[in-house]
């Protein structure tokens, strides 16, 4: 399948918008009514629209947000009466999978302006990205999986409006339907399961609880399988959902008896010891570690950490966005034992 395709290309396929039924809340009361078509789905698209802004530095708050199934589109005016516990239960629920195209900046903006926490969010050009589609606007995105061409006329129209144009109710709704049917017809090509599309809520404060803990970081598993390591798990605080940064922050912890692989690669990365004691092996040397210790890991050097004593040794590590898979090292060449003031 051809994952690039022109203005010209996109031109000539046919015009499509959504078909099916369209509800449209603008008070309380018709909100919690037309969540009914919605609160039950497995999988749905998700959209927003805001008052365009034509100054710079000025930012409008979110004015509707549009949920879709395959038949039925639901579009919440949001500006005027926010949002209800209905709509709010759907958008936090992590088991209802809400499709968005580069949604991070909407969930951003629902936490600042609502209080939300979004949860159960996909993002469809993580995916696209990983095909290497070209362009990655949600028009070109229609065009490449769906064959078809939808209008973006209404874009920039203005969503504050107290009722909405017939164009401007069609328009939000083919929008959340199109991301819908895009991740769809990715799924169908098998494309969802080579990489972890989930979008995380980008925030400007992670919150520390306490023990190597952050406030909604989950823990995930050091390597998925092998002998090579012991009792080490991973909290990914900044990762690649955070894409205007050129680099990731991961914590690490080694529990008690522990060690992390002995692996080298190509890209360089920095590791500081917060908490617990143990040792760093960086090529044929090793470092005592301590708390606020910094270690620099230079390219194509073999590197190791070795939890000591009572408490779990944790540490952050700071690595390039782009960068090369590590592979296991050899350990024959270790020879001697190094403070920092070495």
């Amino acid at each position: 399948m051809n994952f690039t395709i022109s203005k010209d290309e996109i031109n000539v396929l046919p015009l499509k918008s959504f078909e099916g039924e369209i509800h449209i809340a603008y008070s309380e009361k018709e909100a919690e009514a037309i969540v009914e078509y919605i609160k039950n789905q497995p999988i749905l698209g998700f959209d927003t629209e805001s008052k365009p802004s034509f100054k710079k530095g000025e930012n409008n708050p979110i004015s509707l947000i549009q949920i879709s199934t395959r038949t039925h589109a639901c579009i919440f005016k949001i500006d005027k009466e926010g949002i209800t516990k209905g709509l709010k239960d759907i958008l936090e629920d992590e088991k209802i999978l809400k499709i968005g195209q580069e949604p991070s900046y909407e969930l951003k903006k629902l936490n600042t302006e609502h209080g939300l926490t979004p949860r159960g969010f996909a993002d469809i050009c993580k995916i696209a990205a990983f095909c290497n589609c070209t362009p990655r606007t949600l028009k070109a995105l229609a065009a490449i999986f769906l064959q078809i061409r939808i209008s973006k006329q209404e874009q920039t129209s203005n969503w504050n409006r107290p009722k909405l144009t017939e164009k401007q109710v069609l328009y939000a709704a083919t929008d959340a339907w199109v991301t819908l049917e895009v991740y769809l017809k990715m799924k169908s090509l098998g494309l969802t399961a080579k990489i972890n599309s989930q979008c995380k809520l980008i925030k400007n404060k992670i919150e520390y609880l306490s023990g190597g803990n952050w406030k909604d970081v989950e823990t995930k598993e050091y390597k998925t399988a092998g002998d090579s390591f012991k009792n080490v798990i991973k909290r990914s605080l900044i990762d690649d959902s955070y894409n205007k940064l050129d680099y990731e922050l991961r914590y690490f912890e080694i529990a008690k008896g522990g060690y992390s692989c002995l692996e080298k690669h190509k890209h360089t990365h920095t590791l500081i010891i917060l908490r617990g004691k143990g040792i760093v092996t960086i090529g044929k040397d090793r470092y005592d570690a301590n708390p606020n210790d910094i270690f620099y890991i230079p390219p194509d050097q073999s590197h190791q950490l070795t939890q000591e004593g009572a408490e779990p040794l944790g540490y952050y590590c700071i690595v390039p966005k782009k960068r090369d898979r590590p592979v296991l090292a050899e350990n024959k060449n270790i020879i001697k034992r190094k403070t920092l003031q070495d």
